[in-house]
């Protein structure tokens, strides 16, 4: 493994590093909490008898005292955040998350915490404040994201019309036939997704357009309007608009990101 450098603030330690060699490191656990974004290649994590497959751009997280047993794959690079104990006491706004092990294949938690590995790797005098506001609000985003996907409590009927929105969301579609897919009245489905969600049916469409968008954009390969559409869109300014007030980042400036990124590589 090679660890080139690290950072101690009043909130966390975060620490860069790379495996030289593909291995499987034996079961163990740590006294803070751990966050590791996944900057390239692969990773696996056995923990609870249940194996979780990443690949990079991921973001995996561990509550102290969790006994797992990660393998990396060769040339897998990553970010590691961990969390000082007497800064978590002080966000107990995130308890579900603190208490809870998550995993993120995309979406906002990851871009959050590329912009923290960023923010890591250009630090100046200032870095250590940008870099504990960046850490509450990936805290305060993957907290209100495990609550949105409890199913501890969510009716069949209303998981059936979360799934006929993953399935549609880059359809027009109107309240009144989500609520058909579930076999509800409109004005009860209004309700009850936002009491379980937080949110309306057409908040969340966006949320999964621009989640969507993001994975588009990080390939490079089509330009912003059909990108735009290619999301469900309709107006490329409507998408730009909505990322932003999204991902806090245009989507120029996503691209700005990935591409500094990919320099970092080479």
């Amino acid at each position: 493994m090679v660890q080139p450098f690290c950072l101690t603030t009043d909130a966390a330690r975060y620490f860069e590093g790379r495996h030289d060699r593909s291995g499987v490191c034996a079961p163990h656990s740590h006294d803070d909490w751990e966050l590791v974004l996944l900057l390239e290649g692969a990773f696996e994590d056995v923990r609870r008898g249940t194996t979780v497959h990443l690949t990079s751009p991921s973001l995996i997280g561990l509550p102290a005292g969790e006994t797992h047993a990660p393998r990396f794959e060769k040339g897998a690079k990553w970010f590691e955040i961990r969390i000082q104990s007497r800064w978590l006491e002080r966000s107990q706004g995130c308890s579900r998350f603190i208490e809870t092990a998550v995993a993120s294949n995309g979406g906002v938690p990851v871009w959050i915490a590329q912009r923290l590995h960023q923010e890591f790797r250009f630090r100046d005098e200032l870095s250590p404040m940008m870099m504990e506001g960046l850490l509450l609000e990936l805290l305060v985003e993957s907290s209100r994201r495990i609550s949105l996907s409890s199913e501890s409590c969510l009716p069949t009927w209303l998981a059936r019309a979360r799934d006929y929105l993953h399935d549609g969301f880059r359809e027009n579609m109107t309240l009144t036939e989500i609520a058909e897919a579930a076999s509800v009245h409109p004005s009860h489905l209004a309700r009850a997704f936002r009491r379980h969600f937080l949110c309306t049916p057409g908040d969340y469409v966006r949320r999964l357009r621009v989640e969507y968008a993001e994975q588009l954009l990080a390939k490079g390969e089509m330009p912003l309007s059909e990108i735009a559409l290619e999301a469900g869109f309709s107006h490329q300014s409507h998408f730009c608009r909505l990322f932003k007030e999204q991902t806090g980042l245009s989507p120029a400036q996503f691209q700005q990101l990935r591409n500094s990124r990919a320099s970092l590589r080479q």
